[in-house]
Parts: C-alpha cells; structure tokens; sequence
C-alpha cells in the first residue's frame, strides 16, 4: 500500500487508474495493487467525496470498463478513534491495463 503524495510512488499496476480519477477530479487518498505482501489481497483506491461521490466514481469505471467489484464507505480506527468515512473503490484481481 503506499500512500499518495507528491513524494511517493504508486504501485504501477493501480497508477494508470488513480491518474485518470485524478484527471476527473477524485480526491485519491490511498490506493494499492493488491497481491501478495500489500496491505489487501485485491487492488483498490480509496477517496474523499461527498455522498454521491462514490456513485460518480463507479460510473466512471464502470464507463471505461474497468473491473470493479465495489464501491463502498468504510470507517477506520486509529490510536482507538474513528476516522472520517472514505470511499473505497474495489477492483477484481489481476487488474488488465487501463484504459483512461
């Protein structure tokens, strides 16, 4: 998993989709290409957005037939406190190329 800022490398089989939801204007927060040793066993990319947002980003997706298998909001705990929902966008494994 690798976090994204302007100092870190994405996975490059999960890059090509975090860039073209970055061109759409997703707020991407974390991502990862799944696989052995990553922090999931499939390939996902987490984002900020209001409620409609997850909405928005699947039909994104799903418009350039990508292979997702869900979006859903999910809650984190750290140092023993909830954090603020994010979006999850959740991809079949392996992922193929993308097309942006």
């Amino acid at each position: 998993m690798e976090r994204m800022s302007a100092d870190t490398t994405l996975d490059p089989g999960i890059r090509p989709y975090v860039e073209a939801l970055r061109k759409h204007g997703v707020e991407t927060i974390e991502s990862c290409q799944g696989g052995p040793g990553h922090s999931r066993a499939g390939p996902y990319i987490s984002f900020r957005g209001p409620p409609g947002e997850g909405l928005r980003v699947a039909g994104i997706a799903q418009n350039r037939g990508w292979p997702i298998s869900r979006t859903i909001k999910e809650w984190a705990f750290f140092a023993d406190d909830i954090t603020a929902p994010v979006w999850v966008l959740e991809f079949r494994h392996p992922l193929p190329p993308a097309t942006t």
